[in-house]
């Protein structure tokens, strides 16, 4: 079931660059076929766990579809640097990092040194991922079933 959805997820994903762009360039397609293979991979080595819950930040990483990323450890992902990447010569270093912090994931370049959170980077590198990432963040803090109590309203109208 995970390798369907996940296959699922980057041929939806390539779908949607080609009607955007028009073309798939070489990089992308690169990059979209080292996901498929690290997903083979995966599975036929049995890494894949059906009862291993992703965050919400893990998923949309997953989604980023950056180029060559790969799992260092737990709460740290390794890639190409997709603000610096196309001026280096040699396609084999990886200077992007995702790093955990606390609760919330950083970005950060060794290479460019440009650092921004988890957020800001999905905002910069997809915006219409960013509106999806937005939408499912929210409603984790502000739940739309809340409702105030009736002193809550009084002491609320009595400020205004």
């Amino acid at each position: 079931m995970q390798l369907n959805m996940g296959m699922v997820s980057i041929c939806y994903q390539m779908e949607v660059f080609m009607k955007v762009s028009g073309k798939m360039e070489v990089f992308m397609m690169e990059t979209y076929l080292t996901k498929i293979e690290t997903l083979l991979e995966s599975l036929w080595k049995g890494e894949r766990k059906e009862n291993k819950e992703m965050t919400i930040d893990e998923k949309y990483i997953d989604k980023l579809c950056l180029p060559n990323i790969k799992k260092v450890k737990d709460g740290v992902y390794r890639f190409r640097c997709v603000f610096c990447s196309l001026s280096e010569p040699n396609p084999n270093k990886w200077k992007g990092y995702l790093y955990l912090k606390g609760n919330s994931y950083n970005y950060c370049c060794h290479r460019c040194n440009h650092r921004s959170s988890l957020k800001n980077f999905i905002k910069e590198h997809n915006p219409d991922l960013f509106q999806k990432y937005e939408s499912e963040t929210s409603q984790d803090v502000f739940p739309s079933h809340i409702t105030f109590s009736p002193e809550h309203l009084r002491i609320i109208s009595k400020g205004k």
